[in-house]
């Protein structure tokens, strides 16, 4: 097991580790969430279309006793499709709270930029990270 310091971004390309809520398991590449009211820890997103804090770049097993886990907050990460809808170029959107992605509708936070289209649900796509903005209806 890796030791990890919560801290500013340890790694060049916008990597930071990010303590992990409690009794949370993560999915490698799902995007995560600030965890509610806490500084410096992120969960699993709690509904589709809110605002993320970046993508998993490890899986994590709370139980095992990983408690920290790096995230992508900026630069280029896979993400998980959550249909096969997601067309190159696309804006992107947390689909539901497995952390997975889809194509933003109006009302929905933007939170990647899909590189890449998905064929089927479960697909791993290269995305472009953004930060979190909402998407005004047009």
């Amino acid at each position: 097991m890796t030791a990890y310091q919560v801290g500013p971004a340890e790694v060049p390309g916008g990597d930071r580790t990010f303590a992990v809520k409690a009794n949370t398991d993560i999915t490698k590449y799902a995007a995560v969430i600030q965890s509610s009211g806490q500084d410096n820890e992120v969960d699993m997103p709690g509904a589709a279309g809110v605002a993320g804090w970046g993508f998993a770049q490890e899986s994590v097993d709370y139980s095992e006793g990983q408690h920290h886990v790096r995230v992508r907050t900026m630069g280029f990460s896979k993400a998980i499709a959550a249909d096969g809808n997601i067309a190159a170029g696309a804006r992107l959107a947390i689909a539901d709270t497995a952390g997975k992605v889809t194509t933003a509708a109006a009302t929905q936070y933007v939170v990647a930029k899909a590189c890449q289209a998905s064929a089927a649900a479960g697909d791993l796509i290269v995305v472009m990270v953004v930060p979190s903005i909402y998407v005004v209806p047009s």
